[in-house]
């Protein structure tokens, strides 16, 4: 068995929670950032990517943004703006835990205690190796600071390794 076979997958809904962070993620992408912005009846901080005439609004978690049917260019903006908030407030999570980290691209990698390894997508998929050394999710912290799952790693492998366990002794 190699240890691929202890790579496990989860996958976030990401929802922007930590508006503090638009400033300095609209700073780094040379947007502009507004205090208070309105796109068609979504009010709330936002963020201007450059040469767009309206703003991304951030409105209880979700994005708003105008397309008027030009959606692939925008989606491409709005899709950086979410890797970049994701790997931020990722980034804030671990710092508070203590963890170390290191940044490579569009991932954020978090080492953890007892070997295991945490990689961030900007997507808001979660790869987490060696969930076998565990007994808990190693990941909560940062389910709790990204939003809302869609697929829980931890949940699957235990719950299969619970399956297995019940085969065997039957």
């Amino acid at each position: 068995m190699t240890c691929d076979a202890y790579e496990h997958l989860t996958r976030m809904a990401v929802e922007v929670k930590d508006v503090d962070l638009l400033p300095l993620i609209a700073d780094q992408l040379g947007w502009l950032y507004r205090e208070h912005a309105t796109v068609a009846n979504c009010t709330g901080p936002g963020v201007v990517p450059s040469g767009w005439r309206y703003p991304i609004v951030i409105q209880d978690g979700q994005v708003a943004f105008a397309d008027f049917q030009t959606a692939e260019g925008n989606q491409e903006e709005v899709q950086r703006f979410k890797a970049r908030y994701t790997l931020k407030v990722a980034k804030k999570a671990a710092a508070s835990q203590g963890y170390e980290y290191d940044e490579n691209g569009d991932e954020l990698i978090i080492y953890q205690p007892a070997g295991v390894v945490v990689t961030v997508r900007g997507d808001g998929s979660l790869e987490i190796n060696r969930l076998d050394l565990v007994e808990g999710d190693p990941t909560v912290y940062l389910q709790e600071s990204l939003g809302t799952v869609i697929e829980n790693a931890f949940h699957e492998h235990h719950s299969a390794e619970a399956h297995q366990s019940v085969q065997q002794y039957s």
